[in-house]
């Protein structure tokens, strides 16, 4: 009897235990199935957050609230007991979730630097911005070449204002005095600069300095020109004193100089010297009309020359002494013609 109540109790223990086994078994099985599944469900949404399966652009609709989500999610996975394929599976999501919320600040921060017009802001460390892509963990080269690209971007336009900026105010001085020694080239490079430039507000500031270069460079070579014109009319008038009283100290040393008695010549001797002086003359005009002809072509050559430099560099002024020194020397052939006429 007593034998058989302790079966019945082995075989009753042995009933509850294996039902505990068994109970725990099925259990886990639904736990490891819904892990799987959860696993499963933020592998797709993590892939959901690329365009491709390359991973090296985000989809345009991730943003904050997007990520925190997903992170929130991965972390309840985290320490859970996962069988090895199901907690490689994990690992790999892990992965491309990182990935995609480094590319996403790394965009957010480099599209900061610019504003709706695609503007970039003057202050942007763009040294900063480089080595913070060169030294990140991601993975694609091709999103890092995008990035990279909009940095190089925002570098160009500021190293366009700089420039520009730079060549406007080398046209003043410590004073914020226009300097003397500007020329119109140097206007000129500074106005090809800030074409350059797309800030408006930064390209009217410019421009309204360099109209001021501008103003200053007219009332300088306006009055250059007078200046000249008068040097040149003061140089004619010296010119026509100094022919004057040439012309006054011949006359009156003819005057003074005694006749030679004259010899009556014959007919003969009149006819030939006639001919021989009017040979001369012929000759002596001759010379003297392709003189004045030469000198013509120098002075054109010369004026024209003086043109290509602005008319208050050094060049300018030396090739205009050296045209007025011709015209003295035609004026002075002119006159010789005059008299063999």
């Amino acid at each position: 009897m007593r034998k058989r109540i302790l079966l019945v109790s082995t075989v009753i223990v042995l009933t509850v235990i294996i039902s505990f086994v068994i109970f725990d078994q099925v259990n886990k099985s639904k736990e490891l199935k819904a892990l799987e599944t959860q696993v499963n469900s933020l592998e797709l949404k993590v892939q959901s957050l690329f365009t491709t399966d390359h991973q090296d652009e985000l989809n345009a609709e991730v943003n904050d609230e997007l990520l925190s989500e997903l992170k929130v999610l991965i972390d309840q996975q985290k320490n859970k007991e996962m069988p090895d394929n199901l907690s490689k599976k994990f690992n790999t999501v892990k992965t491309k979730f990182n990935q995609a919320d480094l590319m996403y600040k790394i965009t957010k921060e480099i599209d900061s630097i610019y504003n709706d017009e695609g503007l970039v802001k003057e202050d942007t460390d763009i040294q900063g911005l480089k080595d913070m892509l060169a030294e990140s963990q991601i993975k694609s080269d091709t999103f890092k070449e995008k990035q990279l690209k909009k940095i190089k971007e925002a570098e160009k336009q500021i190293k366009d204002i700089k420039k520009a900026t730079k060549l406007v105010e080398s046209l003043f001085n410590k004073e914020d005095q226009i300097k003397s020694n500007i020329t119109k080239d140097d206007v000129n490079a500074a106005e090809k600069a800030i074409k350059k430039v797309k800030h408006k507000n930064i390209v009217a500031r410019l421009e309204d300095k360099l109209k001021l270069v501008h103003d200053e460079l007219t009332n300088r070579e306006l009055a250059m020109k007078q200046k000249q014109e008068k040097q040149k009319q003061e140089e004619q008038k010296q010119i026509e004193q100094k022919q004057k009283s040439e012309n006054e100290s011949k006359t009156t040393k003819d005057t003074k100089q005694p006749q030679k008695q004259k010899v009556k010549p014959s007919n003969k001797d009149k006819n030939t010297n006639e001919e021989t002086e009017s040979h001369n003359n012929s000759n002596e005009i001759g010379k003297l009309e392709e003189k004045l002809y030469q000198l013509q072509v120098k002075q054109i050559n010369l004026e024209t020359e003086a043109n290509k430099y602005p008319q208050h560099s050094e060049e300018y002024r030396a090739l205009l002494e050296e045209s007025i020194d011709v015209l003295h020397e035609m004026d002075e052939v002119a006159n010789q013609l005059n008299k063999l006429y």
